[in-house]
């Protein structure tokens, strides 16, 4: 996960992504980035996710809740063993009216396993 105290988010996100001296066949098959405190629209760092991990990589599911962000990315290879993937969120801020405090979540299952 990644504070990010409501600052813009950087061009490029492969520093935060990968481990220094990292080759493309010891990166995760799955990865999955929660931000808080970040931008309202998921637009920008999902795209900006999707452009680090490359095109071997799809999104498989998203959530947002107010400036916490949820997102999963997997390897394209591995999408056909992705299924029921769900997202949920909960607003805990007066009474679930302002959504600037609360959580996100995904569930997926992988190779029939939750």
């Amino acid at each position: 996960t990644w504070n990010m105290n409501d600052q813009e988010t950087p061009e490029s996100l492969a520093e935060l992504l990968f481990p220094a001296n990292r080759v493309s066949n010891e990166l995760a098959d799955i990865y999955v980035v929660g931000v808080q405190e970040g931008p309202i629209s998921t637009d920008v760092i999902q795209l900006r996710v999707q452009k680090a991990l490359g095109e071997d990589y799809c999104k498989i599911a998203g959530e947002l809740n107010g400036p916490i962000n949820i997102v999963v990315f997997a390897r394209m290879h591995l999408t056909w063993l992705i299924e029921h993937a769900e997202t949920d969120r909960v607003a805990t801020k007066l009474g679930g009216m302002m959504r600037t405090k609360g959580g996100v979540g995904v569930s997926l299952l992988i190779a029939g396993v939750r």
